[in-house]
């Protein structure tokens, strides 16, 4: 039998000759061993397992990029300081881009909306940004008389300068930026202004129906 290493596009031609799969993606070469067929399925496996990892949270979506099966992922600043901040330390992370609010320890990191072309760009841009802009948002049903959300806001806010909680957020390494109920009213009011035709391009582009 012949031995000896075939570099070719032909599926058909490999599928019938080749008993061991070499690939070269995004520099990194991998190993298949057995045919075209079998190189085919164990490929789809390995991203079907990456697909779910997105799906089941942060931490599974760390460890697929320890694993090199992912390379990059969108994240709050606060998740990486809290859960990875020895990434940080090694400089294990590249920083593309941001939305939402200032990142403090990243001054010179371009913002997405400074990116955007158009102003129906920007309205995209912003309606993303609610969540980050809101962040871990607490919130009563319109329901509740204005004088008691009003005490609610103002113990929360109370809470959020007291010193124990600063300490012990500053301990988990968890940045503490609040945003007055108020503000946070106007920044939903602001988003439901955004053109419903505006709203479905953003869809069409994240391959929502």
């Amino acid at each position: 039998s012949l031995r000896g290493v075939v570099v070719s596009h032909d599926r058909y031609f490999v599928s019938q000759v080749a008993n061991t799969i070499f690939t070269i993606e995004d520099r990194a070469m991998s190993r298949f061993d057995g045919d075209y067929h079998s190189y085919m399925d164990a490929r789809d496996d390995l991203r079907d397992r990456v697909e779910n990892r997105y799906v089941a949270g942060g931490a599974k979506i760390n460890k697929a990029m320890e694993g090199s099966e992912v390379h990059g992922r969108m994240n709050y600043w606060s998740g990486w300081t809290a859960a990875k901040a020895s990434w940080l330390a090694e400089g294990k992370l590249k920083h593309i881009v941001s939305y939402g609010g200032d990142i403090k320890a990243l001054p010179n990191l371009p913002k997405m909306i400074d990116l955007a072309k158009t102003d129906e760009h920007k309205a995209m841009v912003r309606f993303l940004e609610v969540a980050p802009r809101v962040g871990m948002g607490f919130w009563v049903s319109p329901e509740v008389p204005k004088d008691r959300a009003m005490a609610l806001r103002k113990a929360f806010q109370a809470m959020l300068r007291d010193p124990a909680f600063v300490a012990d957020a500053a301990k988990r390494k968890a940045p503490v930026q609040p945003v007055a109920g108020e503000e946070l009213d106007k920044i939903v009011a602001a988003v439901y202004q955004t053109p419903a035709d505006t709203l479905a391009k953003l869809k069409k582009v994240f391959g929502f129906k």
